[in-house]
């Protein structure tokens, strides 16, 4: 009985292209449609769908309403549901505006923007990210400058744990509810 799923991956940003490599590591069947530095799996779309039971979408999926961001252009969230194995799951970040249009054609879905774990752990990654860029861009050294960080979401919080690291006593100033004016 072979239990391993078998995955598509369509279009998105270099995260996909990390997500293949880390799929085929762990020896899931993968195929690739429309990613960028990727090759395609097969000459077109349904070729790269077929026998695949779980569509993997970027993060945020679509450009519009029902266009899937894809390198070279979107690609028809309804080209990819007609091509896809009819008990496919569609998993995709940030769904909401196909939500709708998914369910009307009874269509198993799980929009991972909407799983806090994940996107706890992609504010870290965004926070770590971001301090490269901070240090290449600042004029003096990072230790005993004063920095501004607007927005305390999730990536703020994060970015805000990452900076504790240089400094011994930080000052936070939030205001949650904050109404302006004019």
């Amino acid at each position: 009985m072979h239990l391993k799923r078998s995955f598509a991956v369509i279009g998105g940003d270099l995260r996909q292209r990390c997500l293949l490599r880390q799929l085929h590591g762990l020896g899931f069947p993968a195929s690739a449609y429309r990613v960028p530095d990727t090759e395609n799996s097969a000459p077109d779309l349904s070729g790269c769908l077929q026998d695949a039971a779980i569509l993997i979408l970027p993060m945020p999926a679509l450009t519009g309403t029902e266009t899937v961001r894809a390198e070279g252009g979107g690609v028809p969230l309804a080209d990819i549901l007609d091509a896809a194995e009819p008990d496919a799951l569609v998993c995709g970040g940030m769904l909401g505006p196909a939500e709708a249009f998914l369910r009307a054609r009874d269509i198993s879905f799980f929009d991972y923007a909407k799983d806090e774990t994940l996107l706890l752990q992609n504010a870290e990654l965004t926070a770590e990210a971001a301090l490269p860029l901070l240090l290449e861009q600042l004029p003096c050294p990072l230790a005993g400058s004063r920095i501004l960080l607007c927005g305390f979401g999730r990536i703020g919080k994060a970015v805000l744990t990452a900076l504790a690291g240089f400094f011994g006593l930080m000052f936070l100033d939030y205001r949650a509810h904050m109404t302006v004016r004019r």
